[in-house]
């Protein structure tokens, strides 16, 4: 996409401004919807989640959501630093890519997670690819 049809030129301050508007929004989605999976996956009643090991499952992914969620807040006073996007957009990429796959295999009541999580994949993969025109390379 042309950045001067938007309004943009190259090496522009609202540009740069724009998509730092736009990570920052992105970590913020994934901080809540992560943090939401988290709390309701590890303090869910037993009663609602099928018993066995399934229960088990359940409470490890909560805080494997609670990780990813916390890569949020870590990464939040670096958010603008070339490197860090880089490594933070990637794995969010690949979290959210494979929960997608693991999810839409599923089916079921999953649809819904599983579309959350490809649009955050697709959301971190925009960052991903324009990450050199707005990050400090340092």
């Amino acid at each position: 996409m042309n950045m001067e049809l938007c309004g943009f030129t190259k090496g522009s301050t609202e540009r740069d401004e724009a998509m730092k508007t736009y990570f920052s929004v992105i970590l913020i989605l994934n901080l809540l919807f992560e943090g939401v999976a988290a709390a309701a996956l590890i303090f869910a009643p037993e009663a609602a989640l099928a018993p066995g090991d399934s229960l088990t499952w359940a409470r490890n992914y909560g805080f494997a959501a609670l990780a990813m969620a916390g890569a949020s807040v870590w990464l939040w006073p670096y958010r603008s630093q070339l490197q860090v996007v880089t490594a933070m957009s990637g794995l969010l990429i690949v979290f959210h890519t494979g929960l997608t796959v693991s999810l839409s295999i599923a089916g079921g009541d999953n649809i819904g997670a599983a579309g959350t999580h490809g649009l955050l994949a697709v959301l971190f993969l925009v960052a991903f690819i324009q990450r050199r025109k707005w990050c400090n390379s340092a």
